[in-house]
């Protein structure tokens, strides 16, 4: 085991010597000289500044508990994708090809990694996409942002535990996560975007921040379970198909400040029987309501609003009920 060990600390090294330009990237012949260690957990990095970076878990538990120092030094990064497993023989021999490692893909025991807790001197959140097999994790406090498509198609992931420190969240961040069941946005984050969540297809309840000012096109898409959501006061936009096949979602409430209802926001919303639209709103399109169950559907207005002039011009035929009536 210990000829397994000295070969992939020797695989990762040469893999790591590219660099990337950031400040923090020793030069390769610091990289040569400092080396790689590991212990039964990790194999890892002691930067100059005496930083770790982990680049590998080795570990045989798949409850994880990533440390705040190691060899006491403290933990500030992990490289991206270091808790995948190699799902397959061709996967290992890719990664490690040009090789003599003297052991066969089915000698491994590395652990498929199912619980994961991050320490909170990470300066950035590693990419945890793909993983099959990865159930809850959390997001540290020392993190304020979460990149484009960090659990994206993590298919098991069914709990993420997200710092109040956190105010941007990337596109994309939980696409096509099928067993997320519940999140809690904190507040300070501003914009949903692009398809954060589209794909999750057992999304029962998102709590959103009273700091929410955007929710981008396709955010919710195919959230076919999700029952119920409050849209903050706030709100100044919601994108085309945000809504689009929320299958279960019997009610939603557009807070007063949005102008602009988009092309098919809520078409596939087959369980829609209430919708309450604000005096604020000015526009809607010709495909805004395509695709909605209007014969079930009521919408709920103002009359002194603009909303009954919008709806009467629309090619489709409404139930409407006035709110101060």
């Amino acid at each position: 085991m210990k000829k397994l060990f000295a070969l992939l600390i020797a695989c990762l090294l040469l893999s790591a010597c590219g660099g990337n330009g950031d400040e923090h990237e020793p030069d390769i012949g610091q990289e040569l000289e400092l080396g790689m260690r590991f212990n039964e957990d990790f194999i890892y990095e002691i930067w100059p500044d005496e930083n770790v970076k982990i680049h590998r878990y080795i570990g045989s538990s798949p409850d994880v508990i990533v440390p705040s120092e190691i060899d006491g030094n403290t933990v500030f990064m992990i490289e991206n994708w270091a808790f995948l497993p190699f799902y397959s023989e061709e996967r290992f021999n890719y990664f490690f090809s040009g090789y003599d490692l003297g052991i066969e893909y089915n000698d491994l025991i590395i652990a498929e990694v199912e619980t994961l807790y991050l320490p909170d001197t990470l300066i950035q959140m590693p990419f945890l996409d793909n993983n099959k097999t990865l159930r809850t994790v959390n997001v540290p406090s020392s993190i304020t942002e979460i990149r484009p498509n960090t659990f994206a198609g993590s298919i098991n992931l069914v709990e993420v535990d997200i710092s109040d420190t956190v105010t941007r969240i990337g596109l994309g961040t939980f696409h096509a996560c099928e067993s997320l069941i519940s999140v809690r946005i904190p507040e300070g984050v501003t914009d949903i975007r692009v398809n954060t969540f589209n794909g999750c297809i057992s999304l029962e309840e998102v709590i959103l921040p009273s700091t929410l000012i955007s929710i981008h096109e396709w955010v919710f898409y195919d959230c076919v379970s999700l029952k119920e959501i409050i849209i903050p006061d706030n709100i100044e936009h919601i994108g085309a198909h945000a809504f689009r096949n929320c299958k279960s979602l019997r009610e939603i409430v557009i807070p007063e400040g949005i102008i602009e209802l988009s092309n098919l926001v809520f078409s596939g919303c087959d369980s829609l029987e209430k919708l309450y639209l604000p005096r604020s709103l000015e526009k809607i399109t010709e495909r805004t309501f395509e695709g909605m169950p209007l014969a079930t559907l009521t919408i709920y207005c103002y009359s002194d609003s603009k909303v009954p002039e919008l709806l009467d011009w629309h090619p489709g035929k409404f139930n409407i009920e006035f709110i101060d009536e």
